[in-house]
């Protein structure tokens, strides 16, 4: 779980990234959906089925980054 505690105590570079790595896994999820629901994307992947892949694998992604992140510096 996420403690606030340990948080302060990381370097300024740490948290910088932490932030960092959590604002691209919110992005991640954000374009995956966009893939995935948003019609006007059909002229970056005409196929209705293959934008819809890569919608999942994308967000796919962010669950991968999320897991890497959470082990790395919230599970200290």
């Amino acid at each position: 779980m996420f403690n606030l505690k340990k948080f302060q105590q990381k370097s300024p570079q740490e948290r910088f990234l932490l932030i960092l790595g959590g604002l691209m896994i919110i992005a991640y999820t954000i374009i995956g959906c966009m893939f995935i629901f948003y019609e006007p994307m059909q002229k970056i992947i005409r196929q209705d089925t293959l934008r819809k892949i890569a919608g999942v694998c994308i967000i796919l992604y962010a669950v991968i980054r999320f897991s890497k992140l959470r082990n790395i510096y919230l599970d200290d």
